[in-house]
C-alpha cells in the first residue's frame, strides 16, 4: 500500500462516526448501569456526561430506540456530539422502580455507579477531559458528584437547578449541599421565565455565591423559546429551554472550550 492510499484510508476511518449505542456496566452486585454513548464525527474536544431530570429513567434496558427523549439534555445529545464531544447520557440504574428519586442522586451508590462510567470512558478515550452536565433534578446528581469525585472530573454545568428545599420533597436541593467544596469550573444557566416551583431563576445567584471563589464560575440567564406543556416543570417549557436548545448548547460548549 502506497503512502497516499494509507493516508486517505486513515483519514476515512478516523472520521467515521460511531453509531449511537447503549453501554451496560455492572458497578455493583446485581446492578446494571446503562448509558447512551455517541462519538462525534469531527475532532474530539472532550467528554460530556449528561444527567436528565425527573426520575432519570430512560428505560434503555427495555427499548432499543424508543427512549425517553423529551428531556432537554436527552433531546440535545446530538448537538453536543456535533460540537465535537463524546456524549454519555446516563440512565437510572436497574432495580429502581422510582428511578433516581427519594435521595438516590445523593447516595454513595450513585457515586459508585457514575465512577464506573467515568472509568470506562477514561479507559476508552484517554487524555480527554470530562464534564458533567445536569438539568433540573439532574443538577442534584451533578453537584453531589462534583463534591465527591473532585479528582475525576474537569468541570460541571448546572441548568434549571433544583434549589428550593421547601418545595423539593424527593431529593436534596443543591443549595443544601456543600457547594464550596466544588473545585472545578462551574457554569450556571437559568431561563428568566422558568416558573417551576423548585427551580426559580432568582436562586441562581445564590448558587454562585456559595461556590468557591477560587474556581472559574459563571451565571448566564437566557430568554426566548416557548412553552407547550401546561406544567412549568416539564421538559417542553421554559424550564426545559424549549425552542432555544441550540443557543443553550452553544453557551455550554463555549464555556467548556474556554476552560
Amino acid at each position: 500500500m502506497n503512502l497516499i492510499k494509507f493516508i486517505l484510508l486513515f483519514i476515512f476511518f478516523t472520521n467515521i462516526s460511531m453509531a449511537e449505542e447503549v453501554i451496560k456496566l455492572k458497578p455493583r452486585d446485581g446492578i446494571n448501569q446503562r448509558f447512551i454513548l455517541l462519538e462525534p464525527d469531527t475532532k474530539i474536544k472532550g467528554i460530556v456526561i449528561l444527567f436528565a431530570g425527573g426520575n432519570g429513567k430512560l428505560l434503555l434496558g427495555k427499548h432499543k430506540t424508543k427512549w425517553k427523549t423529551n428531556n432537554f439534555l436527552v433531546r440535545t445529545r446530538e448537538l453536543f456530539s456535533n460540537k465535537g464531544y463524546i456524549v454519555a447520557v446516563i440512565d437510572s440504574p436497574s432495580k429502581r422502580n422510582n428511578g433516581m428519586k427519594d435521595g438516590f442522586r445523593t447516595s454513595d451508590e450513585h457515586i459508585t455507579d457514575i465512577n464506573s462510567v467515568i472509568k470506562y470512558l477514561k479507559s476508552k478515550y484517554s487524555n480527554q477531559k470530562i464534564w458533567l452536565i445536569g438539568t433540573s433534578r439532574g443538577t442534584e446528581s451533578v453537584a453531589h458528584l462534583a463534591i465527591n469525585l473532585q479528582n475525576k472530573i474537569d468541570g460541571i454545568i448546572l441548568t434549571a437547578s433544583v434549589t428550593n428545599s421547601r418545595k423539593y420533597k424527593r431529593g436534596k436541593a443543591i443549595l443544601d449541599m456543600n457547594l464550596e467544596k466544588i473545585n472545578v469550573p462551574t457554569l450556571i444557566i437559568s431561563h428568566k421565565k422558568d416558573s417551576c416551583k423548585v427551580t426559580p431563576s432568582s436562586d441562581s445567584q445564590k448558587i454562585i455565591n456559595m461556590l468557591n471563589n477560587k474556581i472559574n464560575k459563571e451565571l448566564v440567564y437566557v430568554e426566548g423559546g416557548y412553552e407547550e406543556s401546561l406544567n412549568p416543570c416539564k421538559a417542553k417549557s421554559h424550564h426545559g429551554f424549549l425552542g432555544i436548545e441550540n443557543k443553550v448548547v452553544e453557551i455550554i460548549t463555549n464555556f467548556i472550550d474556554t476552560n
